[in-house]
């Protein structure tokens, strides 16, 4: 409805875009809470029709929400903000512990919408079945891991172990420790022992004796 000045010899050609600027309505997006003002009629009347063609804009306002699956927050599109908080079938995680924890023992853990960036938020995550911790992982790389999405590192944590070679107490990270621990080395057997010497109590210390000559242990797995 506004008015344009073109060149009389020209009148007859498409009209150039309208560059009124006042008395311009705003323009609402599809969520019905946001709008945009035009820069001028020209955009206002390309956003309509836009709209007309797709049953609305989607908003790209960034709103805070809260994610579904670990309660962190994100700041998203209006346009998304449903998606970040839909119920999805699944485990979540528990708001109430800070950090939030991911324990590997189970991998049922409900899905994050693909339109969302990952949560790079800090969890704990839980070895399992040695359940040690491994702290500051980022929330989407965890739950990746105890899902089987991403194949999760192997638990580094020390631990004292006892040999069955010898029986003295070793070091070492803990995903060794189980095959230590099912290593038989004597494969089935005894080892060739002596008395070291004899303890306060005049009871006799055993060593087991590997030496050349002598029985050798199998090797570890």
């Amino acid at each position: 409805g506004h008015a344009i000045g073109v060149v009389c010899n020209r009148k007859d050609e498409p009209l150039p875009p309208c560059r009124e600027q006042s008395g311009l309505e705003p323009f609402f997006y599809a969520c019905g809470q946001h709008s945009k003002r035009a820069s001028d009629c020209a955009e206002l009347q390309k956003l309509r029709a836009l709209a007309l063609a797709n049953g609305g804009v989607a908003c790209p306002v960034e709103v805070p929400c809260v994610r579904y699956r670990c309660s962190h927050r994100v700041d998203v599109a209006c346009s998304d903000a449903d998606a970040v908080s839909r119920i999805m079938p699944g485990r979540r995680l528990d708001e109430s512990q800070t950090p939030r924890v991911v324990d590997s023992q189970f991998s049922d853990f409900c899905e994050s919408p693909a339109s969302l960036p990952e949560c790079r938020q800090p969890v704990t995550f839980v070895f399992h079945p040695c359940r040690h911790t491994l702290e500051g992982i980022p929330c989407h790389t965890a739950v990746a891991w105890a899902t089987g999405e991403e194949d999760a590192p192997l638990c580094q944590t020390t631990t004292r172990v006892e040999s069955p070679l010898c029986g003295h107490a070793v070091e070492l990270p803990c995903h060794l420790a189980d095959d230590l621990e099912k290593w038989d080395p004597w494969d089935g057997g005894e080892p060739e022992t002596e008395t070291e010497r004899f303890d306060e109590f005049g009871d006799p210390v055993v060593v087991v004796v590997v030496v050349e000559g002598s029985r050798q242990p199998v090797a570890p797995p």
